[in-house]
């Protein structure tokens, strides 16, 4: 009997570790998104990427250009940081959330992204729609814009 509740506890905890998301997927709110994506460009790991967005994401980066679902939006991103981006940097800031529902979020920021290494930054605004599955947010939708007001 003993042996067969250790079996049972060692298979349910080896299952639980083997179907948890990764701690880098989980985004337990949804302003999280703007580090874990930060973080996911400033690496340059098209992984890091896959697991912010939902399945379904739609992605803008410019006024002609939409990725629609995650594999789209991954080959695009790929493609950027395998050229002009592979040594590029942003760093957020101006963080706001609007709260909709429970499970849907509007979040802003701010991006200084610096093309290169000790290049000038460009100023851009991102918006992403962030949705939440269980116990994580991801995005299920993204603009980057450019701003065209002075800052203040």
């Amino acid at each position: 009997m003993r042996k067969t509740l250790w079996r049972v506890a060692a298979i349910a905890a080896a299952a639980s570790i083997w179907l948890a998301p990764s701690s880098a997927a989980q985004s337990r709110r949804p302003e999280d998104l703007v580090d874990a994506f930060v973080a996911a460009w400033n690496s340059h790991d098209i992984n890091a990427f896959e697991r912010l967005f939902a399945a379904d994401a739609d992605w803008v980066t410019t006024y002609d250009v939409r990725d629609d679902g995650r594999a789209n939006i991954l080959a695009d991103l790929k493609e950027t940081h395998e050229g002009w981006a592979k040594s590029s940097t942003i760093v957020s800031s101006k963080v706001s959330v609007r709260v909709l529902r429970p499970d849907v979020a509007v979040v802003h920021f701010n991006a200084a992204l610096t093309p290169t290494l000790g290049g000038t930054p460009i100023g851009r605004t991102m918006l992403l729609v962030a949705v939440k599955h269980a116990r994580a947010w991801s995005i299920a939708s993204g603009q980057i814009t450019k701003p065209n007001c002075p800052s203040k």
